[in-house]
């Protein structure tokens, strides 16, 4: 009897995750990837275009991120994520935020030298990222959709104690700002991902 009744309720807990996932489905409450197949593709509010030589998964938008934003992932964005922001003008910041927020990220202003732009990068991974830590290891000159740029490296400890590195393109054309950022998981998935975010970088262009 009590065989009986334990496979009963086994059954019954089954049935019951089913409908459940399939509520969560139909609701939208599960995120939905879109697949981005390897060709050339326009990104960043389409503004800019890239060539990957891989199919990446193209993340649904959250209530942070801004219009100009998309983010392509590998293998799930706790483990890698590429961001591509496009065509930010003077005074508007990079992430959505409230003005009652206690923490701000600076908006972005075409005039900002590169500390200034490495100082937002910073908030940026502070505030949107819950960054516990941000070390900044690496800046140089470099060259994004043509032009002049700033290569910035950097690792961090998210809020979740994972340490990862980062690498971020920045230019700022006509008065706007284009930004290409990679994160990884500080053993294996950055690696791994940076030759093909690499070329992506270099085959960037202007739209």
């Amino acid at each position: 009897m009590n065989i009986n009744i334990e496979s009963k309720t086994m059954k019954n807990a089954s049935i019951y995750c089913v409908l459940a996932l399939f509520a969560l489905i139909t609701t939208g409450c599960i995120p939905t990837y879109k697949l981005v197949s390897p060709n050339t593709q326009v990104v960043g509010g389409k503004n800019f275009s890239v060539d990957t030589s891989r199919a990446w998964n193209k993340l649904p938008k959250s209530r942070l991120d801004i219009k100009q934003e998309e983010n392509w992932t590998l293998n799930g964005p706790n483990l890698d994520i590429v961001t591509f922001i496009g065509g930010v003008e003077s005074g508007n910041a990079i992430a959505k935020q409230r003005k009652k927020n206690d923490r701000q990220i600076p908006v972005f202003k075409s005039n900002m030298s590169p500390p200034e732009l490495v100082s937002m990068m910073d908030s940026f991974y502070r505030v949107r990222v819950g960054a516990t830590v941000f070390n900044t290891t690496n800046i140089e000159p470099g060259t994004f959709l043509g032009k002049s740029a700033i290569q910035l490296d950097y690792n961090y400890i998210g809020g979740d104690d994972v340490k990862r590195r980062g690498r971020s393109m920045l230019a700022v054309i006509d008065d706007r700002l284009y930004l290409m950022t990679l994160d990884g998981t500080d053993l294996h998935y950055f690696d791994a991902a940076l030759p093909e975010f690499t070329a992506m970088v270099r085959s960037a262009t202007l739209l």
